[in-house]
């Protein structure tokens, strides 16, 4: 599957993480679309049908059931990643309690981010920890 063709929809509360990841993963080939909350990130799945969801762990007012009925209802139709600065043994557990497909770490440098989710594609079974 080529860059060109995967739909990456990245949920953030942080405009300025958006911006930024959009512009990078949209320079790196990836048709990014962004939200600013669940909310917003439901309806981007329906309407853009992403391929992969990038999902920062950490937008205020979001509590650990809502984000496992978002990845429960994001896995139906894509690849969900958790998305944060936290610890990776925190991370590494939450996406595990959620049952995300697994997680990135923010402070991994874009170009790297974007090689990870290169390895991602739909319907492969290998789980994507970052290193």
């Amino acid at each position: 599957m080529s860059d060109e063709n995967v739909r990456l929809l990245v949920v953030d509360d942080d405009p300025m993480q958006l911006e930024l990841v959009q512009r990078a993963l949209g320079y790196e080939g990836f048709v990014v679309e962004t939200a600013s909350s669940l909310a917003s990130a439901v309806v981007a799945l329906e309407r853009f049908r992403p391929q992969i969801v990038l999902v920062d762990v950490n937008i205020p007012g979001m509590s650990r059931v809502d984000l496992r009925g978002f990845v429960e209802s994001g896995s139906r139709s894509a690849r969900v990643l958790l998305f944060s600065a936290s610890d990776t043994g925190q991370l590494r557990r939450l996406a595990t309690e959620v049952g995300a497909h697994g997680w990135l770490s923010k402070s991994d440098e874009l170009s790297v981010l974007a090689t990870r989710l290169r390895g991602v594609a739909p319907g492969e079974t290998t789980e994507l920890r970052s290193s």
